[in-house]
């Protein structure tokens, strides 16, 4: 009987300890920073990872525009997922706050932004 006690204790605590260790662990992504500005381009790709492929293509010229610095083509980028029909407000809430901050970007950045 003590055996049998020993083994069910044994395995409850193993069972314990894996349900434990299963949950989801959100990984913290830095924020890249462009001009002295937090520009949250993981948020952006987070918030339109199922978004359908016209908006994909969007989001896809936003970064290359930021990544290239051509900040004018990802400005232009924003504003068309900000006027489509098809985005959420949530979705719409992200591109806002990306615009807000390319505007920051811009009027940090040296010499003429589209270059």
């Amino acid at each position: 009987m003590k055996t049998f006690s020993f083994w069910l204790c044994a395995v409850l605590a193993g069972a314990i300890l894996a349900f434990c260790g299963c949950g989801k662990k959100e990984v913290a992504v830095d924020v890249p920073e462009i001009e002295g500005v937090k520009v949250d381009i993981p948020k952006l790709q987070r918030t339109f990872e199922t978004a359908a492929g016209d908006v994909q293509q969007q989001v896809s010229a936003t970064i290359q525009g930021i990544r290239y610095r051509t900040y004018d083509r990802s400005l232009e980028a924003l504003d068309s997922l900000a006027n489509n029909p098809s985005v959420t407000a949530d979705q719409k809430k992200v591109v806002n706050e990306l615009i807000e901050s390319m505007k920051q970007v811009v009027a940090k950045s040296p010499g003429n932004s589209g270059q």
